[in-house]
């Protein structure tokens, strides 16, 4: 859940999945979809939100 993830870090669904593309982040499961059973859906755990934004190398006054 992409979107909800980025809105609870406070920073564009864009920088976010920079955050994945770069290994800060990765997904902890995945589910399918309740309204389309071929869509799979990433979930993130709000620890893992948590440990990203206490990341040193991330300037999150620039990013928000």
């Amino acid at each position: 859940m992409r979107d909800a993830a980025a809105k609870i870090l406070g920073i564009r669904e864009s920088d976010f999945d920079h955050l994945v593309r770069s290994g800060f982040l990765t997904h902890a499961a995945t589910a399918r979809s309740s309204w389309n059973k071929h869509d799979v859906v990433l979930l993130y755990r709000q620890a893992d939100l948590n440990r990203v934004t206490r990341n040193r190398r991330v300037d999150w006054a620039a990013v928000r």
